[in-house]
């Protein structure tokens, strides 16, 4: 077979991928809406063009969006014994990549460390409105210094510690967060007034760091009476309109906590409507019908709908109709490739990814970390 030829049958299988994906897909007894535009995964970045750009490449972890459109991106290198983490940030006007925290020690290349301050382990980021990066992360080598937070200035992408202590015991309110313990922190989120907020599963609470640098607790033993609550809650996302919400191992649902009066909601899950390729029963289903086995990463785009990564697939809860949805990823169709080429575009209901974690930028665009294949990002976008 030709080359053009195979291209045309790669184009008709996925064709016909992408239709076999939109009726399953469809709401229980009713047919596919003409007003959801398919939609398309792009392949904006892989690890080929990470290793052009910083020492080294290692695992996409984590990725969040600026009020500008600029993207930062954690990865995770492991050596031979140490793990090491780089920090980059592309930029939306032009696409350039650069690094801004995170050098890779001597201890890894087998020479001379670069400049920087050297991290290892990322587990967590996110940017505020006023584009400064906060980076849940250890110091180099690992083992030999506490989990902290820091804050990258937006000005200089100076690098500052603003939480966590070697020989501290859990977290207090009213203290100071460079004396709380930060080890059984997963995840960060930053609100519109420049608060950090994360969730602490020691003390099963949700936490808000103020820019002075006090802490105070917004809710408390949210995972009471779980059966697994050493990883719950684990993950946090923040809307615009202040609601804060979070999710956690075993937890089986995405919980909303107002801040104002702390009032705890089930959002998401808790049902017994599977929208995944098993116990199939329809999508875009109440969101508080649906199961949800795992939930993983949270974000909130300006409209306040909900994204949220389970199983696979990423899936959205409408703002409005309180619908859940799936919106990219297949479960388990079997005949697809997990490592893409750069720029290439695929059918977002049809593509086999392994999401790890998600940002919603300004203008509503959806980037998901793939972490199986190429370990790349992927940017969803409406063809409608």
């Amino acid at each position: 077979m030709t080359r053009q030829g195979a291209g045309l049958l790669d184009g008709t299988v996925r064709c016909c991928l992408a239709l076999v994906a939109a009726l399953l897909l469809a709401p229980a007894g009713g047919q596919v809406r003409a007003a959801h535009a398919p939609s398309q995964l792009v392949v904006l970045v892989d690890r080929s063009e990470l290793g052009r750009v910083g020492n080294l490449w290692g695992q996409v972890n984590h990725v969040a969006i600026d009020p500008r459109g600029n993207l930062f991106i954690a990865d995770n290198f492991a050596g031979a014994k140490e793990v090491s983490c780089q920090v980059r940030e592309r930029l939306a006007a032009n696409g350039a990549i650069r690094v801004i925290a995170g050098a890779i020690p001597h201890a890894l290349l087998g020479r001379t460390p670069t400049q920087g301050l050297p991290l290892s382990a990322c587990r967590a980021l996110a940017v505020d409105g006023k584009d400064n990066v906060y980076l849940l992360s250890t110091r180099f080598p690992y083992g030999r210094y506490p989990l902290e937070i820091f804050r990258l200035s937006a000005a200089s992408r100076a690098v500052r510690a603003v939480a966590g202590c070697m020989k501290c015991y859990g977290i207090h309110a009213g203290r100071r967060a460079m004396e709380s313990s930060m080890d059984f922190v997963y995840d960060l989120a930053v609100d519109r007034w420049g608060n950090v907020l994360f969730p602490d599963s020691y003390t099963g609470a949700i936490w808000k760091l103020s820019p002075s640098g006090l802490l105070k607790r917004l809710a408390d033993n949210v995972c009471a009476g779980r059966a697994i609550q050493y990883v719950c809650p684990d993950t946090v996302a923040v809307a615009r309109g202040n609601t804060i919400y979070f999710d956690g191992d075993d937890m089986r649902v995405v919980e909303g906590l107002d801040p104002a009066n702390g009032k705890l909601s089930i959002v998401a899950g808790g049902g017994s409507c599977r929208s995944h390729r098993h116990v199939f029963c329809g999508n875009r289903v109440p969101a508080t019908k649906a199961r949800l086995d795992s939930p993983g990463a949270l974000t909130v785009d300006n409209a306040g709908n909900l994204f949220l990564l389970e199983g696979g697939v990423v899936q959205r809860v409408d703002a409005k109709t309180h619908q859940i949805e799936i919106v990219a990823g297949n479960g388990e169709l079997e005949g697809t490739r997990t490592v893409y080429r750069l720029g290439e575009r695929l059918p977002a209901l049809t593509a086999a990814i392994e999401p790890m974690d998600l940002a919603v930028g300004p203008n509503g665009v959806v980037y998901i970390v793939d972490g199986g294949g190429n370990t790349a990002v992927l940017e969803l976008k409406s063809s409608g």
